[in-house]
């Protein structure tokens, strides 16, 4: 027996909900693609602060030493 052919309202509502999906998911990454310039920020400033801690301990050992 073969399968009824959908309707227009079937085929409309089927399409409603791929959009509505498809909405979830680019929220989804917006989200995502949030987090990470978070953590990319925070990296940064990781590294801006190590380095300046990294300088002031050679400044020490060098003025130290007397070079």
């Amino acid at each position: 027996m073969p399968e009824p052919r959908p309707t227009q309202s079937d085929l409309l509502m089927r399409i409603v909900e791929d959009i509505a999906e498809i909405k979830a998911t680019v929220k989804n990454y917006a989200e995502l693609e949030r987090r990470v310039r978070k953590i990319e920020a925070y990296a940064m400033l990781f590294g801006i602060i190590s380095a300046a801690m990294t300088a002031t301990i050679i400044a020490l050992i060098n003025k130290a030493i007397g070079a």
